[in-house]
């Protein structure tokens, strides 16, 4: 696989500081989702309310639905946030010159046909569906739990583990260890990750999103479920 040349190089430091410290904003965020969602459905077992609330007219079936979409939003919002926080400071100081140049510019090697306002796009759609995979983790494991702390330090762990992921050739590995919240919001457009499937080859960017919502619905839903049939006992 290659990438159509010749480029044309010139200013972009805006856009270069801006992708240099993506991952740190990413790991922030993650961070403060793991502790501000990991008491969503566990917080009222430990305070004895979830009781009078479920007996409510409609609770069961609202609750859950209502908490759910509500960590969702937070998570997104929350995102968006602190990834203003990251660009507007950048762009205001540094400008916005270099949007429209190839991420060639970053590294020859990146086999990837984007410019520099691709890539930042790219990274923050990827940051969000990650974002929002991992708060479905937090919201799952707080209904099972029922103990904020176990969730947060469940959470804490992931994170760390994600550090510490062995530097192991087995290409199976890779792929699996790639599509991880964390790996999957790193700087994987240095090299080609890709997926056969149905007799097509798709790449990292393709798969890590799809891969990511699934993860997402199916905690939420488990989530909800395990914890409607739990409390309804």
């Amino acid at each position: 696989m290659r990438t159509n040349g010749p480029y044309n190089y010139g200013y972009y430091e805006g856009w270069s500081s801006i992708n240099d410290t993506f991952d740190i904003y990413v790991l922030l965020i993650l961070l403060v989702v793991a502790i501000s969602i990991s008491g969503v459905f566990s917080r009222e077992n430990e305070s004895n309310m979830v009781s009078i609330i479920l007996s409510s007219r409609n609770g069961v079936k609202k609750l859950s639905k209502a908490k759910i979409i509500a960590s969702g939003l937070y998570i997104v919002l929350l995102s968006l946030i602190m990834i203003l926080i990251l660009t507007i400071p950048n762009l205001c100081f540094y400008g916005t010159s270099g949007w429209d140049f190839p991420v060639q510019i970053l590294n020859t090697k990146i086999l990837y046909s984007w410019n520099l306002l691709d890539l930042y796009l790219i990274r923050i759609a990827i940051s969000l569906v990650t974002a929002l995979s991992f708060g479905s983790l937090c919201l799952f494991l707080s209904s099972i739990t029922k103990k904020t702390y176990i969730v947060n330090v469940i959470s804490m762990l992931f994170i760390i583990a994600s550090f510490l992921l062995p530097d192991v050739r087995n290409r199976l590995f890779v792929q699996i260890a790639m599509l991880l919240p964390l790996q999957l919001n790193g700087v994987l457009y240095y090299s080609y990750i890709s997926y056969s499937l149905f007799g097509k080859i798709f790449n990292i960017y393709q798969i890590g999103p799809v891969i990511n919502v699934l993860i997402m619905i199916l905690l939420s839903l488990i989530a909800a479920l395990y914890f409607r049939k739990q409390e309804l006992k």
